[in-house]
């Protein structure tokens, strides 16, 4: 498990499923923000709330997130999530 600062990840797994089931596992300790790169067409942008809003939906249909992750997704969108035991 790799606790980078500034992680960085290749190409082949640059998707929003494996962002956000990175997060759900805790291989990010503490996600601030999430920027996405494309260098081929020339452009960069913040999906920091389209990923907290994933976790968020995926919350509310079930899936436990750990401390990391809901800390994250409350600072991020403002709503709580639940703890799922």
């Amino acid at each position: 498990m790799r606790r980078d600062r500034w992680p960085e990840i290749g190409a082949d797994k640059a998707n929003e499923a494996t962002i956000v089931q990175w997060i759900i596992e805790g291989q990010f300790s503490r996600p601030i923000k999430i920027v996405a790169f494309n260098t081929e067409d020339g452009w960069s942008r913040d999906v920091t709330l389209d990923i907290a809003m994933r976790l968020l939906d995926l919350n509310q249909e079930g899936v436990a997130l750990g401390a990391a992750a809901r800390e994250f997704v409350e600072r991020v969108t403002g709503q709580s999530a639940t703890a799922i035991v």
